[in-house]
């Protein structure tokens, strides 16, 4: 009898140990840290616009120039009192990154030789380019007579049209314009009415002298950002 109440009390016991730690175990208390981290953001401004206006666009050489000047067989010329804009290119825009612009160019002359007297018999050939080349309002004006000479004008011209490569800052607001325009004098002048005529007495033999001008112009993000 005793042995059964004292079994009914530890087993009681038991039951209210139970309880009691399941209630104090609910109620410990624990370590806890915690952060939030967002950001959001968007891709950075480019927005860069070049214009580049080409012989197919502005007509910088023409087949006709009034009535004066006009090509039978609808190609491009030019000729002693003619004049145009070879190529005329515009950049704007306010990137939001660092970045350049770079300007290149290609003047090709092929064929600007002239027989002075006009007997081919005797050579007395040279170079002969009546063309004056503006960059950006300076003008360059070959005045040499030797095929070297006349490589360094293309140069010459080909360096003034590229440059220095221009830089800029983030948020640097770019407004660049390069205008490059020709002109062939018409004037009353012994030497060159000879040789211009020499020049198209060629074109009608068909040994046409040609000037071609390319023009590239590349703007580029500079900085990378870690």
């Amino acid at each position: 009898m005793k042995k059964n109440r004292m079994m009914r009390l530890a087993s009681g016991l038991l039951v209210a140990v139970l309880i009691t730690t399941s209630t104090i175990s609910g109620t410990f208390a624990k370590y806890t840290t915690a952060d939030t981290a967002s950001d959001e953001a968007r891709v950075a401004k480019w927005g860069i616009t070049v214009i580049a206006k080409d012989n197919d666009e502005n007509d910088l050489f023409l087949e006709n120039y009034t009535d004066a000047v006009s090509s039978v067989a609808n190609e491009e010329i030019v000729a002693p009192g003619t004049s145009g804009t070879m190529t005329d290119i515009a950049v704007n825009g306010t990137p939001e990154v660092d970045f350049k612009a770079t300007y290149t160019a290609d003047l090709t002359l092929t064929g600007w030789t002239v027989d002075v007297d006009g007997d081919p018999a005797t050579p007395d050939t040279e170079v002969y380019f009546p063309i004056v080349i503006t960059v950006n309002g300076d003008e360059k004006a070959f005045t040499g007579t030797k095929q070297t000479e006349l490589d360094a004008f293309i140069s010459d011209v080909e360096a003034a049209i590229g440059g220095a490569t221009k830089t800029y800052t983030a948020g640097q607001t770019i407004a660049d314009t390069l205008d490059v325009s020709w002109k062939w004098d018409f004037s009353v002048n012994t030497d060159k009415d000879i040789r211009d005529t020499r020049l198209g007495d060629a074109a009608a033999a068909g040994n046409a002298a040609t000037i071609k001008l390319e023009v590239n112009c590349l703007v580029e993000q500079t900085n990378t950002i870690d």
